[in-house]
């Protein structure tokens, strides 16, 4: 089942970071045709399977948040609607349960097929920011194949040539961008492009590709 998903200049919320900063997220532009707040989704469904979810706004659902993790009770909208501020830093912070640490050894991921790693590489200016507002649709992205000048040379390929990058009978079409900072044996497309989508590739596993001169 897919539901159409907002943009973040669409999107009205709160947002995490990795440090614990709570920052305020407010909504730059109309969502358009059907898409609706990915909390509105998320309630309808939670409703149909008699989960009992009703708030009725961003706010609301703030709300709940923090009734779910007290650890974040003292903060407020006004209080993180500019830098934000970090949940550690409230007296609520106390309220974190404690837990040990797993004894148990950490699962090894399976071994890849040979090919060339595929990674994908996220743009600001991807998806629908650009493709609904005219003066920005110049600074929409095409697919790239970003690769160590070790593999291009191996592959026997140069900046700017036409490659496809393909897996499992799908195919990607994109030009070769080489960088020093990409391990040798991988390989990353960009993602969100409104052709030649890397999504048709990674299916939301890790995956091994070919690329090849177009």
């Amino acid at each position: 089942m897919v539901f159409p998903a907002e943009s973040n200049a669409e999107r009205e919320g709160t947002l995490t970071h990795p440090d614990g900063r709570v920052q305020r997220v407010r909504q730059a532009i109309g969502r358009p045709g059907e898409v609706r707040p990915g909390w509105w989704v998320l309630t309808g469904l939670a409703d149909r399977i008699g989960a009992g979810m009703d708030p009725q706004g961003a706010p609301a659902l703030f709300d709940a948040v923090k009734e779910a993790a007290p650890f974040m009770e003292a903060l407020t909208l006004g209080e993180i609607g500019g830098r934000g501020a970090r949940w550690q830093d409230a007296d609520s912070a106390s309220k974190v349960p404690g837990a040990e640490p797993s004894e148990q050894p950490l699962d090894h991921p399976p071994e890849l097929p040979e090919g060339m790693r595929l990674g994908a590489a996220p743009s600001l200016w991807s998806g629908p920011v650009t493709a609904h507002a005219p003066s920005l649709r110049f600074l929409a992205p095409v697919q790239r194949a970003e690769l160590a000048p070790v593999d291009a040379q191996r592959l026997g390929l140069e900046q700017g040539d036409d490659v496809l990058v393909s897996a499992d009978g799908e195919e990607v079409r994109a030009s070769v961008a080489l960088r020093q900072a990409v391990s040798p044996g991988s390989v990353f497309l960009t993602a969100g492009t409104a052709e030649h989508n890397a999504t048709a590739l990674m299916n939301g596993v890790p995956r091994t590709v070919e690329v090849r001169k177009a």
